[in-house]
């Protein structure tokens, strides 16, 4: 049965990831929020997955603090099951903060992932864009 499990687990999450439409989360309340622009409050304006070529913001909350100084953001470009890494940078946040937001800029049509860890690799958000 051990296994198996492992397996069931993955599918599972990739299950809860597929039916994420404007706000994606890893395990709690964590999420990645994607829209054109966010106010002083970070709440983001105009939700969506799908953008245009250009500036997006995402916005990314947590259920507890960051517990760190900075948070690593990636891009990939995702075809199929092949993931690209595409753009990497380290932002500077306040360890007693829970919600960030960064604008980000997408040159090209696709599907992208983009992830937030801490520098530890330890995964905060993972949400999926798609430019058109």
């Amino acid at each position: 049965m051990r296994k198996y499990l492992f397996p069931l687990i993955f599918v599972a999450i990739a299950l809860l990831m597929s039916q994420c439409k404007f706000s994606c989360s890893v395990g709690g309340s964590d999420s990645v929020t994607f829209c054109t622009n966010v106010d002083d409050d970070l709440k983001c304006q105009n939700e969506n997955d799908e953008f245009p070529i250009g500036e997006v913001w995402v916005r990314l909350e947590t259920e507890d603090k960051f517990e760190v100084n900075q948070i690593v953001v990636s891009i990939y470009a995702v075809d199929g099951t092949k993931e690209e890494l595409k753009f990497r940078d380290t932002g500077n946040v306040n360890p007693e903060w829970s919600i960030w937001a960064v604008p980000l800029t997408f040159p090209e049509v696709g599907k992208y992932k983009v992830t937030f860890t801490k520098p530890d690799g330890k995964e905060l958000g993972v949400g999926e864009i798609t430019i058109k």
